[in-house]
């Protein structure tokens, strides 16, 4: 399913309302997930405006803090940045070596606007447009940290769709089931001419006397999405997660499963690591 970005200023304003550092799970990646889809801050920002968000006074280590330290360093209002900052800084400076990392990613997919390339070395490949596995840009594809290098790299999310109804029947998923289910669903084509197919089920469990909302992720590949179960191709894979919640008997399970989360990245490549690649999307400008 490709991704729809808010405006960035929605985005910024949010980063700019949080006042304490840890509002978000991953401040750098935060970061680098806005560096990703928007590019660095002077494609946004100019005269005054970039220097105010550059030297923004909220805390450092915020995800906003961090762009702000980066874009002032890299000196985004010019055309290269200064001699220091491709040498001794860098060798500093972490935050600025992942942030340019994940520049570089997205100057894979989308040609620079107003700003600097990445310096060399991060990932930038001029001219080409679209991931050799997918053949999808910069909303088919997610960050993720590469362990080896601990930098930001783009992982392919498939193109998925979610099924209507938002919410529908989920049956029984469960033996400790005690209430109805509701189930989102997703669906991916692959390589071959199969389809992903991902399901989410959620329902009201008792184990053992202790009553909570679970939730089922079901992994599949089948011939036709819209029938997937008289058309799977073997057995599918069964995660299951305990859902937070104050209250578990009053929680509405329709409407947890409306608003389910889409895939995220490698989900799909994590729990069936041996189905087809993704489907080649259509080459985008």
């Amino acid at each position: 399913m490709p991704t729809t970005f808010p405006e960035p200023q929605l985005v910024i304003d949010q980063l700019m309302a949080a006042k304490e550092v840890g509002e978000f799970v991953d401040e750098r990646m935060t970061a680098a997930e806005f560096v990703y889809a928007y590019g660095p801050l002077a494609d946004l920002f100019q005269g005054k405006a970039l220097t105010d968000a550059q030297w923004w006074e909220g805390p450092e280590d915020s995800a906003f803090g961090m762009l702000g330290h980066w874009s002032a360093e890299r000196g985004d209002h010019g055309d290269h940045p200064p001699l220091s900052y491709a040498g001794s800084h860098l060798d500093d400076c972490p935050i600025c070596v992942f942030l340019e990392a994940a520049l570089g990613v997205r100057y894979t997919f989308v040609s620079p606007q107003h700003s600097q390339t990445p310096l060399p070395g991060f990932g930038h490949r001029r001219g080409v447009n679209f991931c050799r596995t997918c053949r999808g840009g910069l909303a088919n594809h997610r960050l993720a940290v590469e362990e080896a290098t601990d930098l930001p790299h783009a992982v392919c999310v498939g193109r998925w769709k979610r099924f209507e109804p938002l919410a529908g029947r989920g049956g029984d998923a469960a033996e400790y089931q005690i209430s109805d289910a509701w189930n989102a669903k997703w669906a991916a084509p692959l390589a071959d001419g199969s389809w992903a197919v991902i399901y989410r089920t959620y329902y009201l469990a008792d184990y053992d006397g202790r009553v909570f909302v679970e939730r089922q992720d079901e992994y599949l590949t089948c011939a036709d999405p819209n029938h997937p179960g008289g058309t799977e191709h073997g057995p599918g894979d069964l995660r299951y997660a305990e859902v937070d919640s104050d209250d578990p008997k009053r929680e509405d399970i329709h409407a947890l499963a409306t608003e389910s989360f889409d895939p995220y990245p490698g989900e799909w490549q994590t729990y069936v690591p041996h189905t087809e690649a993704f489907a080649n999307a259509e080459e985008e400008d």
